[in-house]
Order: C-alpha cells, then sequence, then structure tokens
C-alpha cells in the first residue's frame, strides 16, 4: 500500500535540481535528505537493475533480508526504455552492508527469484550514518480504540505519503490495549515522520518504539 500527495511546483523543481524523486516528501532542509557527492568508499546508496516488473517494496525488501538495516528504498516500475524491468534505489544506514550486496551482484551470486539485478553505486550517494535504535520499523501501542490500522492511517495520511512493506495487527493485547507493527518502506520520511505524528496527537496514550529491522543481519548466537 502506498499513499502518496502530489509535491507542488517548487518542491518538485527543487527535487529535481538536487537529484531526487519527485515523489519525495522529506524535508530538503535537511542536510542528510539531499543526495550527496561521494566516492564509492563512502556511499551507502545502491541502484539495482534488472528487477522483475512486479517488484514492490515487499518482494524487494524481502530480497534483500538479512543483507543490513534500510534507511530507505524507492522502486522505479517499467519505463517505455525498460518495459519490461523495474529499477531500485536502496540506501543502507552504513557502508559495509552495501558494499557486501554489490559484490554478491559483481559475483553473479546474488538473486531476485530467477533474476539475477546488476548493482551499481547510485551517482546521487549517501553518508554512512549508522541505525542507533533507528528503524523503518515501528511498534505502536496504545488505547484499543485509538491504536487501529484505519484510525493510525487516517492520522497520517493528511500529513505524509509512505510504502508500506507489510503491517502485522495484532490488535488487543489486554488492558484495553492494542498493539499494531508497521514495516515501513523507509525510516526518515516514512517510520520516523509517522512516529512524530502519532505521539504528537496522542502523547502519553500511545507507546511508539522503533523494532528490529528484518533486513539487519542476524545477531550471532555464542
Amino acid at each position: 500500500m502506498a499513499t502518496y500527495q502530489p509535491p507542488n511546483q517548487c518542491a518538485t523543481a527543487a527535487r529535481t535540481y538536487t537529484g531526487i524523486s519527485a515523489n519525495y516528501s522529506g524535508d530538503l532542509g535537511i542536510q542528510a535528505n539531499i543526495p550527496q557527492s561521494l566516492e564509492d568508499e563512502g556511499n551507502t546508496a545502491l541502484w539495482i537493475m534488472g528487477l522483475p516488473s512486479y517488484t514492490s517494496h515487499t518482494t524487494m525488501l524481502a530480497a534483500i533480508r538479512s543483507k543490513g538495516p534500510i534507511k530507505s528504498l524507492h522502486i522505479n516500475g517499467p519505463t517505455d526504455e525498460h518495459p519490461n524491468t523495474s529499477a531500485a534505489k536502496s540506501i543502507f544506514f552504513e557502508h559495509r552492508h552495501a558494499a557486501k550486496l554489490k559484490a554478491e551482484a559483481t559475483r553473479g551470486e546474488y538473486k531476485f527469484g530467477d533474476a539475477k539485478p546488476n548493482i551499481f553505486w547510485n551517482r546521487y550517494g549517501s553518508r554512512e550514518d549508522p541505525a542507533a535504535g533507528r528503524s523503518r520499523v515501528l511498534r505502536i501501542e496504545g488505547a484499543e480504540a485509538l491504536i487501529t490500522r484505519q484510525n493510525l492511517e487516517a492520522l497520517w495520511s493528511t500529513s505524509m505519503w509512505w510504502d508500506v512493506d507489510y503491517v502485522h495487527d495484532i490488535g488487543y493485547i489486554g488492558g484495553g490495549r492494542a498493539v499494531v507493527w508497521y514495516y515501513f518502506g523507509s525510516w526518515r520520511c516514512q517510520a520516523a515522520k509517522a512516529k512524530g505524528i502519532t505521539e504528537g496527537a496522542y502523547g502519553c496514550l500511545v507507546s511508539v518504539v522503533y523494532g528490529r529491522d528484518p533486513c539487519a543481519v542476524p545477531r550471532r548466537v555464542n
């Protein structure tokens, strides 16, 4: 699912100038939201080509499960020039995770279904920014009357757009409280923004915390 609000003309021009998709709704006043000109050794952004035409956030994120936590993901569907394939820009929090996935593709070891996508460093780079507890995943708990998927999405839809990997709606957990987990496509302009909006609207009536990204590298068990 994706909710989208059309950008105004000034915002569209600014995004084009800085190399950002016209669909991006983040704050261009924040330096971290603006693509950087980086050497490959400092980059965390990958451009993935040759994906199946049906690629979605859910299928793409499943295909990079356990590769490293994802900061943001943008899918480009088929175009007139490439009518049978899709492409994606994937930004990791850390360079080492992006570099490992790129190396796998270079060796021909990375597969998306039957396809073997080509992976390059994205020309509009993103600096390393370790997650430090941040994630594209939110666990939202609060009064059962408030914490429903319908209520949350109605609240967010007035201020943001988002992409969903999937939603785990646990519902009632006792004591008049409910829980829902949201797995967004990106951290800053989706999960972080939804967290801020929800806390701002409901205050102490809710608990909104970051959860573990399924794309994170599995923890070692000694």
